[in-house]
């Protein structure tokens, strides 16, 4: 699981820029959490992933810094 903290906008849909495979997610209003990733990511250690969003990406940088680190 890879985890987003902050990400202002609704993500339509997430996949894999290599491959196309789609990415099951959940998403509240503070967080983005990419749920299904692959076991064997493609191209590791560097794996892009596509995200559809609703707009122009907008993020709460003040609620990230707010954050304990460590915790998402």
């Amino acid at each position: 699981m890879v985890s987003i903290a902050g990400l202002m906008n609704k993500v339509k849909s997430a996949s894999m820029l290599a491959t196309g495979q789609k990415i099951a997610f959940k998403q509240d209003t503070y967080s983005l959490a990419l749920t299904g990733l692959p076991e064997n990511m493609p191209f590791a250690p560097i794996t892009t992933i596509a995200m559809e969003l609703d707009g122009e990406p907008k993020q709460d940088e003040i609620f990230v810094r707010r954050r304990d680190r460590g915790t998402v």
